[in-house]
C-alpha cells in the first residue's frame, strides 16, 4: 500500500512537472508568434515612409493621440483592454491614410509594451528589432524609413529633450556585433539589484584585504536601501506623472518601451556602490566610478534606458549613498564580522596547538 502511494505521488509530480514544462513551451511559442507578428508590421509600415514630411506627419499624429497621458495610464487601460496585444495593433493599422496609420499603430505598440502583461515583453522587443540598432537587421527601405523617422522625432523637441536624444541615438546608434551586445546584456544581467557589487566585496573581504571589513558593513545595507527605493517608491511616484509623450519619442528614436523605467535601477544601485566603496577605498573610487558608468551606457547602448533615467538614477545612488554613509559607520563600527581564515593558516594554527590530549 506505501509503495502504492509512493507510485502515485511520484507520478503526480512528474506530471506536474510535464503540464509546467509544456506550459512554457506554449509560453515561449506564444511569446515569439507575437514578437514576429508585430515585428512584420512595423517594418512594413517602416518601409512606406520615403519622405522627411511623411515622417513628420507619422511623429505629430503620434504625438498628438498621447497628449496629456501618463505613463500609468496609458499601461493601466492596455492591461484593462479585452484584445489581445496583437488584436490591438492589428486593429489599430486598419483604414485611414498611411501616416495616420502608422501612427495609431507605434502608439498601440508603445501602450502595449509597458502593460504589465504576458506579452508586453514580445510586444517592446519587437519594436526595439524594427526601430532600435540592435542586432536584427531590417530590409533597406525600413531602415532608411527608420533614419527619416528619427530625424522628424528630434523636431519640435525643447532644448534639453533634444540634448537627451542626441546623447541617445550617438550610444544607441553605435555598431551592434554580436558579442558586444551580448556582454552588455551579460552586464545588465549581472549587475540587476547591485548585489554584484556586494559579491565582488565580499570576494575581497574573503582575501583579506585591508578595509574590507567596513566596505562590506556599508555596501550591502546601502545596496539593499537604494535597490528598494529606486525600485518601488521612486518607479510608483513617478510613473503616474511621466508624460507617455516621452517614451514615444524614445521608442521611435530607438529605444525599448518599458514601464516604470524612471529612474534607473541599474544607475542607481551602481554609482550609489562605487560612492561607497570609494569613501573606504579613496584612491580606487575614479576605477569604482568607472566601472559604475560602464554598467549605466550599457543600458542606454542596450535601448533599455534614457540618459535622463541614468542621470536620474545616479543622482539617487548618490544621494542615498552620502546620506547613509556615516550613520551606517557609526552604527555597524561596533560591529565585528568573522575572519575567513585560510585552510593553510588553520592547518599551521593546529599543528602548533599539537595533537590533544584525551582522558
Amino acid at each position: 500500500m506505501a509503495e502504492r502511494h509512493q507510485l502515485g505521488g511520484a507520478r503526480w509530480r512528474s506530471e506536474r512537472l510535464t503540464r509546467a514544462g509544456l506550459g512554457r513551451v506554449r509560453m515561449s511559442t506564444r511569446s515569439n508568434h507575437v514578437r514576429d507578428r508585430v515585428r512584420a508590421i512595423l517594418e512594413k509600415q517602416l518601409a512606406a515612409v520615403d519622405s522627411l514630411n511623411g515622417a513628420a506627419v507619422v511623429v505629430r499624429r503620434a504625438r498628438e493621440t498621447t497628449d496629456g497621458a501618463s505613463e500609468a495610464d496609458r499601461a493601466d487601460a492596455a492591461r484593462h483592454a479585452r484584445t489581445s496585444a496583437l488584436k490591438t495593433i492589428q486593429a489599430a493599422g486598419r483604414g485611414r491614410s498611411a501616416p495616420v496609420r502608422f501612427a495609431d499603430i507605434l502608439v498601440a505598440t508603445a501602450s502595449r509594451g509597458v502593460a504589465p502583461t504576458d506579452d508586453a515583453a514580445a510586444v517592446a522587443e519587437a519594436a526595439y528589432d524594427v526601430l532600435g540598432s540592435g542586432t536584427h537587421r531590417v530590409q533597406p527601405p525600413a531602415s532608411r524609413g527608420r533614419s527619416l523617422l528619427r530625424s522628424a522625432a528630434q523636431r519640435g523637441l525643447g532644448p534639453l529633450a533634444r540634448l537627451e536624444a542626441r546623447l541617445f541615438l550617438g550610444l544607441s546608434s553605435l555598431p551592434h556585433p554580436a558579442l558586444v551586445h551580448a556582454t552588455c546584456e551579460g552586464i545588465g544581467s549581472v549587475a540587476t539589484g547591485g548585489w554584484i557589487w556586494v559579491i565582488g566585496t565580499f570576494g575581497a573581504y574573503l582575501l583579506r584585504v585591508e578595509g574590507s571589513d567596513r566596505a562590506l558593513k556599508v555596501v550591502a545595507p546601502t545596496i539593499a536601501a537604494v535597490a528598494f527605493i529606486s525600485e518601488r517608491p521612486a518607479k510608483a511616484f513617478f510613473s503616474p506623472r511621466r508624460p507617455f509623450n516621452h517614451l514615444v519619442t524614445i521608442m521611435l528614436l530607438g529605444g525599448k518601451p518599458r514601464g516604470r523605467s524612471f529612474p534607473s535601477g541599474h544607475a542607481a544601485t551602481s554609482f550609489a556602490a562605487a560612492w561607497s566603496l570609494g569613501s573606504v577605498w579613496p584612491r580606487r573610487r575614479p576605477v569604482f566610478l568607472g566601472l559604475a558608468a560602464l554598467v549605466s551606457s550599457s543600458r542606454v547602448y542596450l535601448g533599455a534606458h534614457d540618459p535622463g533615467e541614468i542621470l536620474a538614477g545616479t543622482a539617487l545612488g548618490v544621494a542615498l549613498a552620502e546620506l547613509l554613509r556615516r550613520p551606517l559607520d557609526r552604527l555597524l563600527s561596533e560591529v565585528e564580522l568573522p575572519r575567513m581564515r585560510p585552510n593553510a593558516e588553520a592547518q599551521d594554527e593546529h599543528a602548533r596547538a599539537g595533537p590533544r590530549s584525551t582522558p
